[in-house]
């Protein structure tokens, strides 16, 4: 616009200025003038001062109608929040704005967040500011367009700052208009920095960090019914999240783009819900593998080969306390079973080996009770065994018995005292 008016405009009344008078040649409208007293007299002087008058009024008319215009523009978004007082608290109504004017809004802001509060990607008062800025260098931009006298009048020299007159930075319609959209944008402010403060109460979650999180919550060593209450607390939180949370607000005269904010705080809450549940996955992996190994500890030592008679009636003495032991273990799996439920309430999808791992500890009963009842008949097997290597050794006693008895009574009858060194030999062989 400005380039307009500093040249289109100039160029345009030179050309016609010089279609309709250039020919004249001399009399009281020549502007090839050389004398600058006798162009002070001349007509041409004050054809020239009309000129002048002409374009300062079109200007100031135009100065005023921009005016209008913008103060139309950068005032009418702001309408809703002039009522607005400085101790305005938005509420928890963050998805439905009451500033939202008949005309749309002008400036894009994006709102963010760090370690002390939510905050705009722009400061809301430098708006203000720039328009401030804006407004008078306008003003001032319209005091340094050129008269057309030294252009048309090329042989008399004219002041080099030879400008037009405007309308004044401190008109009293200047004064007014500025003072309106300031006031509209300090008003406007109030309830962006209110919205803002809102988004404070998510200060925890955005600066929370999870693996300090997790690692606290393992070291409490929470049990299932409680990880589960937290579990579906967060899920709340985060449904919270998505219900309360716009993508974009209108604030008067500012289009607030939250979208950024509001995915980071809700994956944010969604990566704490699955890391709990890797947790408590990894927690009840571990408790079903130590469950299995106390099965497999029973397993083995149902499959120990005795070594003795007596070694027989130890392990029976054992196998009778099994009972026992595999209806607790059975009931600690049940209970294992009932805290998997807490995966299968979130859809937590198991692995391969954890899942296989489950129903194996299921099954674990069943096979101890059938290697039981095979180790049963093996203890029964081999104490048959060893009866009758019993009765052998009883019998190959026996038989020894007599012939010592024999050999005893043989020698009761020794008497040669000469003979005492072959006694003696004969007796170590018995012996």
């Amino acid at each position: 616009a400005f380039k307009q008016l500093k040249n289109n405009w100039l160029e345009t009344l030179v050309f016609n200025i010089r279609m309709c008078i250039g020919d004249l040649g001399k009399g009281w409208f020549d502007i090839n003038e050389k004398n600058f007293k006798i162009y002070e007299t001349s007509k041409l002087n004050r054809f020239m001062e009309l000129v002048k008058y002409r374009m300062q009024y079109t200007l100031r008319l135009l100065v005023e109608n921009t005016l209008q215009v913008f103060i139309s523009l950068v005032e009418t978004p702001c309408w809703p929040c002039l009522s607005v007082e400085d101790d305005f608290v938005w509420g928890e109504d963050l998805l439905n704005s009451p500033f939202m004017g008949q005309a749309a809004p002008l400036f894009s802001l994006q709102l963010r967040m760090d370690e002390s509060g939510a905050f705009y990607s722009t400061t809301p008062e430098s708006f203000a500011e720039v328009l401030l800025k804006l407004f008078d260098e306008a003003l001032t931009q319209t005091h340094q367009i050129r008269q057309v006298h030294p252009l048309l009048l090329s042989n008399l020299r004219f002041p080099p700052d030879l400008c037009l007159s405007s309308v004044g930075l401190l008109a009293e319609e200047v004064c007014n208009v500025r003072n309106r959209f300031l006031l509209a944008y300090e008003k406007a402010c109030i309830p962006l920095r209110a919205y803002a403060k809102e988004f404070d109460v998510h200060v925890n979650l955005y600066s929370l960090i999870i693996s300090d999180y997790i690692k606290n919550y393992e070291i409490d060593s929470k049990t299932a019914a409680e990880v589960k209450e937290d579990i579906s607390l967060h899920h709340r939180l985060k449904r919270s999240l998505e219900e309360t949370l716009p993508n974009l607000i209108f604030i008067g005269p500012f289009y607030v783009q939250i979208d950024h904010l509001r995915v980071f705080l809700i994956n944010k809450r969604q990566e704490i819900i699955n890391k709990l549940l890797d947790l408590f996955s990894a927690r009840m992996k571990q408790s079903i593998e130590d469950l299995l190994q106390e099965y497999k500890n029973v397993m083995v030592k149902l499959a120990v080969k005795p070594e003795s008679i007596e070694h027989i009636f130890e392990i029976r003495d054992w196998m009778e306390t099994i009972p026992m032991s595999v209806k607790s273990l059975e009931e600690t799996c049940k209970r294992y079973l009932l805290e998997y439920d807490v995966l299968d309430h979130f859809w937590y999808a198991l692995g391969n080996e954890d899942f296989e791992n489950k129903w194996e500890a299921i099954g674990w009963p069943l096979r101890i009770y059938q290697q039981v009842d095979v180790a049963d008949k093996f203890l029964k097997e081999e104490e048959e065994r060893y009866y009758k290597l019993q009765l052998n050794d009883e019998f190959t006693l026996n038989d020894r018995i007599d012939t010592l008895t024999t050999q005893v009574v043989s020698m009761s009858g020794y008497r040669d005292v000469s003979k005492t060194h072959e006694y003696t030999q004969e007796i170590r062989k018995v012996w």
